[in-house]
């Protein structure tokens, strides 16, 4: 049997087409775990509704704690002898989890495509095959860290007591991931698109946390160690790096247009002590990353000092002593950058 957990909150035009897409799949053995996570609107009655309609489907009505909490409270009493998560928020299509089943005899994880309505579909296509999680060149299986769309073994995760950890509000995806692909050996790839994330829904990667950073190096800790005895060291050193890249730029931008100058000063300090050691042999891919749009904001307050200092004494003084030359406080207090 396959558990499929879908913790549930504030969904009610969405959770519907959710449920359908479960209940109507073509591998029957299944039971659904619907977590209400104290949902303020009509979700808690449409959880119930189902419930009535398919009795495999059960409901779990708790005081919101957050999707950490909904997930691990369903994990504690999935009877399956897999599992795999959907956002309530999500669909996917109804052979989804036959073609999970049917892949993962012989293997630790199965992992299928998606697609996303501001994401392109290519973006995140899986090679068909096998292959070995820790040596193989197909890890761009792990390039997309959230749980959904991917097959557990239960087993792995029950004797090893992997866990959401509830006080991470971002990130927390991964961690859980990794601390699972540590004790896992071999994964399946499935080159079919079937499930839909509806990206616009989910919008924690957009959320301002003061602890974002923290966060994020716990992931790219437990990244780490996940491959630290790998044999592709010299690869598997050059994604960590492009990850924390990434994060790190994120970060940035974060505190520089949602505070005020003197906390996004102290906030930025912070960022780049929290990640000194990932980013520090990475100054040139920075630099490029920052002239992506997304991240136009944290580009123009380097770009000036990039070309002529070295990467940790760049990010930790001229980043500091220059910044707030181009900015301008708005009435609501976010600062956005002049024109260089």
């Amino acid at each position: 049997m396959v558990s499929i957990i879908v913790p549930v909150y504030k969904v009610e035009r969405c959770l519907p087409r959710c449920v359908e897409s479960l209940i109507n799949q073509t591998y029957k053995d299944i039971e659904i775990i619907l977590v209400d996570d104290g949902s303020p609107d009509n979700s808690p009655k449409i959880c119930d509704y189902y419930a009535e309609k398919d009795s495999r489907i059960k409901v779990i009505h708790k005081q919101n704690g957050g999707v950490s909490s909904a997930r691990n409270t369903a994990l504690d009493v999935a009877s399956g002898e897999y599992i795999t998560f959907v956002d309530s928020d999500d669909w996917v299509e109804h052979q989804m989890i036959e073609y999970m089943v049917n892949a993962i005899d012989g293997v630790d994880i199965v992992g299928v495509n998606f697609d996303s309505r501001a994401i392109s579909v290519g973006r995140n296509i899986l090679e068909e095959g096998k292959f070995n999680l820790k040596e193989d060149k197909k890890s761009n299986f792990l390039y997309n860290v959230a749980p959904w769309g991917k097959l557990y073994k239960t087993s792995i995760i029950k004797q090893n007591n992997i866990r959401f950890l509830e006080y991470v509000k971002y990130g927390e995806d991964a961690i859980f991931l990794y601390d699972y692909i540590f004790f896992a050996k071999s994964a399946y790839a499935v080159d079919k698109i079937l499930y839909h994330y509806n990206c616009f829904m989910n919008s924690g990667s957009k959320t301002f946390y003061e602890d974002r950073a923290k966060w994020s190096k716990i992931s790219l800790e437990k990244y780490k160690k996940c491959f630290e005895d790998s044999s592709n060291a010299q690869r598997i050193k050059a994604i960590l790096s492009s990850m924390a890249t990434t994060s790190f730029i994120n970060c940035l931008n974060m505190w520089v247009t949602n505070c005020k100058k003197e906390k996004a000063i102290n906030g930025m300090e912070s960022v780049y002590n929290t990640y000194a050691e990932f980013i520090k042999d990475s100054q040139n891919q920075v630099v490029l990353l920052c002239k992506d749009k997304k991240y136009l904001e944290a580009y123009k307050i380097i770009k000036k000092s990039a070309s002529k200092i070295k990467a940790r004494a760049f990010f930790k003084k001229a980043l500091y002593k220059t910044i707030y030359k181009f900015v301008e406080v708005k009435r609501d207090g976010i600062i956005k950058l002049e024109k260089i």
